[in-house]
């Protein structure tokens, strides 16, 4: 996952593709409070005026962002797929994808788990839209374990990818609320072994 490359997002023009590059390094560089309209115009050298000439806010900034990390997880989701591994392979490669895009863009934590950024808009609606395709592709893999007898069938699907999910979530927020201070590589194993553990058959 590369957010300085965003030459398959055809619909942004190159100074929007700039704007939306300045702004996630100014969240990574200063936190999520550093993401004004002003403080972008600046960093890159134009004037306010000419920033709302290409978003009309920083809400539509902070929901491109968004819907740039659920295309590209959607992606990264149906490229581990294709790749024909065993569900439970399958599962655990997906957990340690989901950790390396978080230890690599830390700033995205940011952006999921600030408070302030609940209030802005259609955020909730973006964020409702990755859980749900994140829930159905998980379950897809899942479902496919369960049929081959590889993963546990007397707990429903649904549940058991809202299990999976959960985890991931709550490991990544206690990362982030450590400010980034805990191993995540190491509770990521342990939160690994644990559901494989949970769901196997």
């Amino acid at each position: 996952m590369q957010f300085s490359d965003l030459n398959e997002f055809d619909s942004l023009s190159q100074r929007q593709k700039e704007i939306i590059v300045e702004s996630t390094k100014l969240i990574s560089d200063k936190g999520i409070d550093s993401l004004t309209i002003k403080n972008i115009s600046q960093a890159m050298g134009l004037t306010e005026m000419a920033l709302y000439r290409h978003f009309k806010s920083k809400t539509e900034i902070v929901q491109t962002i968004l819907t740039i990390f659920q295309t590209k997880m959607h992606a990264i989701v149906e490229t581990l797929i294709s790749k024909d591994l065993p569900p439970i392979e399958t599962l655990s490669e997906f957990t340690k994808t989901h950790f390396s895009n978080f230890s690599q863009f830390p700033w995205l934590t940011s952006i999921l788990f600030s408070q302030e950024i609940f209030m802005l808009g259609e955020r909730e609606n973006l964020l409702l839209q990755v859980i749900e395709q994140m829930l159905k592709k998980i379950g897809a893999v899942i479902s496919s374990g369960q049929k081959e007898q590889a993963i546990r069938s007397d707990i429903p699907t649904e549940s058991l990818a809202l299990v999976v999910l959960g985890t991931l979530r709550t490991v990544t927020l206690r990362w982030h609320l450590s400010g980034q201070k805990r191993n995540l590589i190491k509770d990521r194993d342990a939160a690994l072994s644990a559901l494989l553990n949970l769901i196997r058959a």
